[in-house]
């Protein structure tokens, strides 16, 4: 009667377990960056619809701000006190969010680093206009599902994941490299 395992069964299942994990590690790696860039659309969409909301309910503008120029870094939100769609130190921060920088986020021309909103809860540009624009959440991987944040110019936000140019995603990797 036999009792435990041979050395020749040892190595055996260690090998299995092995091959096993070299294969769920990427899988997992992927999962783990898919769900990251899915909670920044989400974090981003929904801090966008904050700030136009406490526009309209302050009847004031409210500006939120990539964090040092980049969406990557995070963003706050502030009540612009002086109207001029720049955050100074009379500006009353309401909310400050802070990303680890992991997901790429990069604004078009548009939304390249600051959303102002009216009181009537508008999106304007530095001059006025009233419009819209995207944020893309990067992804290095083409079978990756795409996400984009879509401000559009009568202030609606939504979450696209149909397939878009990512030029902007693109040209900032490979300078960053």
């Amino acid at each position: 009667m036999q009792q435990g395992f041979g050395l020749i069964q040892l190595l055996v299942g260690m090998a299995l377990i092995a091959i096993t994990v070299q294969l769920a590690v990427p899988a997992f790696s992927r999962l783990i960056e898919n769900q990251r860039r899915e909670d920044t659309a989400q974090q981003l969409a929904s801090a966008v619809r904050a700030a136009r909301t406490e526009a309209i309910l302050r009847n004031t503008t409210v500006l939120i701000q990539a964090t040092g120029g980049d969406w990557s870094d995070g963003w706050r939100t502030v009540i612009d006190v002086n109207d001029n769609g720049q955050a100074d130190e009379q500006d009353v921060v309401l909310v400050q969010r802070a990303l680890t920088g992991k997901v790429q986020v990069v604004g078009n021309y548009w939304l390249g680093r600051s959303v102002r909103f009216n009181s009537l809860g508008l999106p304007l540009t530095e001059g006025g206009a009233y419009r819209g624009g995207t944020l893309f959440i990067c992804t290095t991987s083409t079978s990756a599902k795409p996400y984009r944040v879509v401000l559009a110019s009568t202030g609606r936000v939504q979450i696209r994941t149909d397939r878009a140019e990512e030029a902007l995603c693109r040209s900032s990797l490979t300078t960053a490299i």
